[in-house]
């Protein structure tokens, strides 16, 4: 029963992006490049990593403010693999541009590939575990596991964006 609602709360969630997917974060910043428009709205501030997991991104993802509901899925994935509840969480999503819309499995391999990549980048072995708990045939978990740390990745491609939520221990 509660299958239907994580996917509709992620769909609502990432309705909420800004229309600003062309905003850019500055390199080495965590603040989006300028418009140089005056009089226009202001962008929303895109991540440019994981605190969590001191993961870099390729592609700067929106952060997700969350009201409880992705930290009870994750601790729910959790609990469905033997594992803690998560202490640490962050959420993050990708708004895919307008002109990508064609060819969105595609964009979301390329996000995907990336960020994982910079995983392994930092020396995380990265696993894909099975779970009943993913109410999506196309979510997936992960294992992200460096020295004594151990994290959880959800991947939840949508229509026209991508959600990676992050568990695990808070960072020190």
């Amino acid at each position: 029963m509660r299958g239907w609602m994580l996917p509709a709360a992620l769909a609502v969630a990432l309705a909420a992006l800004p229309a600003t997917a062309q905003t850019r974060a500055e390199p080495g910043s965590s603040r989006p490049a300028e418009s140089g428009t005056s009089g226009a709205a202001p962008r929303a501030e895109r991540i440019i990593g994981s605190n969590l997991a001191g993961v870099a991104f390729t592609e700067p993802p929106f952060p997700l403010a969350d009201d409880g509901t992705y930290a009870a899925f994750m601790n729910e994935v959790a609990s469905s693999l033997g594992r803690k509840p998560c202490e640490g969480m962050e959420s993050f999503g990708w708004e895919f541009p307008a002109d990508t819309l064609n060819d969105q499995q595609r964009t979301m391999d390329r996000i995907f590939q990336t960020t994982m990549q910079g995983f392994a980048v930092k020396g995380f072995t990265v696993k894909e575990v099975k779970t009943v708990s993913l109410p999506d045939p196309e979510m997936v978990a992960y294992t992200a596991e460096k020295d004594r740390r151990s994290l959880l990745l959800v991947w939840a491609p949508l229509s026209d964006s991508a959600l990676l939520l992050i568990c695990g221990p808070r960072p020190k």
